[in-house]
């Protein structure tokens, strides 16, 4: 995100209309927890394997959390008055992997304001069909990640 600024300052000082630039921060969820989850089986423990299918979630939650902050800052804040958007996050890879995992759990835990989600038409089906959006966002769990 600090790149996304500067690159956004430089384009401000060239003379730029910043309005016209658009950009994503690419986050590829699911890849997240099969490859944590391949290290958790490999420690073996109760306790590694209560961790199973925690680690994306927590890892964009973070994210966000970060995203949040960059767009109260000062330097944002100059950077908007003169038109600029925001960096906006892309959660990419939401399907599941693991059939264990629910086939909407990623999209479900990160809705959230700004964001940008991505997902097969399984998934887009599946959440179409019974996915429940909690009125939690995935503001309300930045402790936990």
């Amino acid at each position: 995100m600090t790149a996304f600024l500067d690159g956004m300052e430089q384009a401000r000082r060239a003379g730029r209309n910043l309005h016209d630039i658009v950009s994503v921060a690419s986050f590829f969820v699911s890849r997240v927890d099969t490859e944590v989850d391949t290290r958790l089986d490999k420690i073996g423990t109760d306790e590694a394997a209560a961790l199973h299918g925690k680690a994306a979630i927590a890892n964009a939650q973070l994210a966000y959390q970060r995203y949040e902050q960059v767009i109260a800052t000062g330097r944002w804040q100059a950077l908007q008055a003169t038109g600029a958007r925001p960096q906006r996050p892309f959660w990419a890879s939401t399907s599941t992997k693991d059939p264990a995992y629910s086939d909407t759990g990623y999209v479900v835990e990160l809705v959230a304001p700004g964001v940008v989600i991505t997902m097969p038409q399984a998934t887009l089906r599946a959440v179409a069909d019974h996915a429940v959006i909690p009125a939690a966002s995935v503001r309300d769990h930045y402790a936990g990640a």
